[in-house]
């Protein structure tokens, strides 16, 4: 957040120095240009906290998917591995329980599907799930733990999606606040012109050296 403090502490000079020579400055600014640098200022301070905020709801929300996928995982796979290993099971049954297909808690649609072709199977075929030993509380518990990874991963992408959104708002502020300061700036120079202390102060605004035709004139 270093270069948007900056952006807000030049802002807040050149809003002082507005303040201060607002008298003559007014004559060469927009109508309001000083309160206009202030409401940015305003916002663009509150957005910082915001974006940090916008943040943390990222890593919140990526934590919760992520254990809400490993316990999903955990009982699809074992539904699986019961299966794999059941002697009664035919190569119809094994495609139909997805064996084969891996599981992957980093590709959370891939595993929403599996999860939800093993319910399918099973209450498709309830007598034959019976026989692989998958019993309706197991299939209960699947539902469930579905619909609870389904929905973290719904909010997932919400949050994500607002992330960028913040970004944006953030850094059409600091713009804003970038374009006042160097017209407050542009104002100040040509105002001061011949004062080489107050022109100083002015200048100093501006991002990078101040490069002048003829040096620094002397003072008035």
């Amino acid at each position: 957040m270093g270069k948007f403090d900056a952006d807000i502490q030049r802002g807040l000079k050149a809003h002082d120095l507005a303040a201060k020579h607002d008298a003559v400055l007014s004559r060469r600014t927009p109508a309001g240009h000083t309160a206009y640098l202030a409401a940015k200022l305003t916002e663009l301070g509150a957005s910082i906290p915001n974006q940090i905020a916008t943040r943390a709801s990222v890593g919140q929300s990526s934590g919760a998917q992520k254990q809400e996928f490993e316990k999903l995982v955990m009982l699809l796979s074992a539904i699986r591995e019961n299966v794999k290993q059941d002697e009664d099971a035919t190569a119809a049954d094994k495609k139909e329980y997805g064996l084969g297909v891996r599981l992957d808690t980093r590709n959370p649609k891939k595993v929403l599907g599996a999860a939800e072709a093993v319910l399918r199977a099973a209450r498709a075929k309830p007598a034959r799930a019976q026989v692989l030993g998958i019993l309706p509380d197991d299939l209960t518990q699947l539902g469930a733990l579905t619909q609870a990874a389904a929905a973290a991963d719904k909010t997932e992408d919400t949050v994500r999606a607002m992330a960028p959104l913040s970004t944006k708002k953030r850094n059409e502020l600091a713009a804003d606040v970038k374009a006042a300061v160097k017209k407050i700036a542009g104002a100040g120079i040509l105002e001061f012109a011949m004062n080489a202390k107050v022109r100083a102060e002015f200048e100093a605004l501006l991002e990078g050296p101040t490069k002048r035709g003829g040096g620094t004139p002397p003072a008035s």
